[in-house]
């Protein structure tokens, strides 16, 4: 019994990926294919009116499907379809995260606000001792330090899938980004630079580019990234707790081992002064310097600054309740980042030691938000709060009465001015992990 369809399902699964699009002269064999349900009520013509690109060889779509009838088709079976001949539409990133006293304003002049979406070519600058932060529509996160500068040279999705194709020309500076695990080959993520090209799928990294050495590095801290010089004959994998420096003539230099995570050693109060700390990390002999970059915020989504170290050693004055969140990274010969070590530094007043700790949430305002916070013990995590209704008041929230320890923390919510799709993959996700120093007068 033959039904015919009624519209394509827009839940879709590659099946065949590709980087690039395939030639209608191509075979089979090097297509990017898409898969979806087909749905009873109609028929190949009205899928390619609704779909796909004007010229789309639906007759080589029948083939491709074995279809011998192009007005009969049956529902609940699967339509392959080349990814090539899909209609794309815009797609916009928004702005999590802004942290600057100057105004942050896109290259046309267009001043950027919490919550204010930008789109395909935009060029953002962040001025010095400034950070930026963005999430696309899959939930990927893009984080723009001090004095970086990029183009957004695509942000597009096809008409059947909600994860958008990505790519990033890094003009200078440096860029981290969290990419949603969920994506595949066929919605790629790229990020270049003048000397270089990063493709990702699911994972963590950093880029980094500076315009006075015309010199980069990319450093891989969850998953893999396919890194490849300008000069390059072909990519090469750099995977987690690796990095690649990239030189000036547009060559990977090797792959190595990216410099452990800087312990804590000390916090100790300055001789003759009452508020004044001394902070020690673990000397690493490799190390050519450190940085220490600062926030509120535990998930160093509002205000955030960079203190690089020629010692392993910095003063921190003005602690109170409210603790202060540190990440150490060690710096190679090379200008490779190392891997990241999180401390939380609190001074509180009262005996018992506890301490309160906050988030920045600034696209959450009336938002339920799920968080959860464990406390790690020994090899055990045991949960101190786990909700899926937790709101925030303009744009933050905190949690009080902390004991020192080492505690994991996740949060997830779906973004006020965010996209209107109710797929998890839209929401904004963080995560993290710190261990709390409580410093008794």
């Amino acid at each position: 019994k033959n039904r015919r369809i009624a519209r394509v399902g827009l839940a879709l699964t590659a099946v065949c990926f590709g980087l690039s699009g395939w030639a209608q002269s191509g075979d089979d064999a090097t297509m990017a294919l898409l898969t979806y349900k087909i749905k009873a009520g109609d028929t190949l013509r009205k899928i390619a009116s609704n779909y796909l690109i004007e010229g789309a060889d639906i007759d080589r779509v029948a083939q491709i499907n074995h279809i011998k009838d192009i007005d009969l088709i049956l529902a609940g079976n699967e339509l392959s379809v080349p990814k090539a001949w899909v209609q794309n539409t815009p797609s916009t990133a928004t702005v999590m995260s802004l942290s600057c006293a100057a105004p942050i304003a896109l290259r046309n002049g267009t001043e950027l606000k919490v919550g204010q979406k930008v789109s395909e070519n935009a060029i953002i600058d962040v001025p010095a001792e400034c950070h930026l932060g963005l999430v696309l529509e899959d939930g990927s996160t893009i984080r723009l330090p001090s004095s970086a500068s990029i183009k957004i040279t695509r942000l597009q999705k096809n008409k059947l899938q909600s994860t958008p194709e990505v790519r990033l020309e890094l003009v200078k500076g440096r860029v981290e980004l969290q990419v949603h695990k969920g994506r595949g080959k066929s919605t790629p993520f790229e990020v270049q630079t003048p000397i270089s090209i990063m493709g990702v799928r699911g994972t963590e990294f950093r880029v980094g580019y500076s315009q006075a050495d015309q010199t980069g590095q990319v450093e891989v801290l969850e998953g893999g990234v396919q890194t490849q010089g300008s000069q390059d004959a072909q990519s090469q994998l750099v995977e987690k707790g690796f990095g690649a420096p990239i030189s000036r003539e547009g060559k990977v230099l090797g792959i190595e081992k990216l410099l452990e995570a800087p312990q804590l050693v000390g916090v100790s109060l300055v001789e003759g002064s009452a508020s004044t700390y001394l902070v020690r990390l673990q000397p690493q002999s490799n190390a050519s310097y450190y940085l220490a970059d600062s926030s509120p915020n535990a998930n160093a989504s509002g205000e955030r600054n960079t203190q690089q170290l020629l010692a392993p050693e910095f003063l921190l004055g003005g602690l109170s309740q409210q603790a202060v969140f540190y990440q150490f990274k060690a710096v190679s010969a090379l200008a490779l980042i190392g891997k990241e070590s999180n401390y939380a530094i609190c001074a509180p007043e009262k005996a018992n030691g506890r301490c309160s700790i906050l988030f920045d949430t600034p696209l959450a305002n009336n938002t339920p938000i799920k968080f959860v916070l464990q406390l790690q013990n020994q090899d055990q995590k045991q949960d101190l709060l786990n909700v899926n209704n937790l709101l925030a008041k303009k744009g933050r929230f905190s949690i009080q009465g902390l004991q020192a320890g080492k505690y994991h923390w996740s949060l997830s919510y779906k973004p006020q001015t965010g996209p209107s799709s109710d797929s998890e993959a839209t929401r904004v996700t963080q995560s993290g992990e710190f261990e709390l120093l409580s410093i008794q007068p």
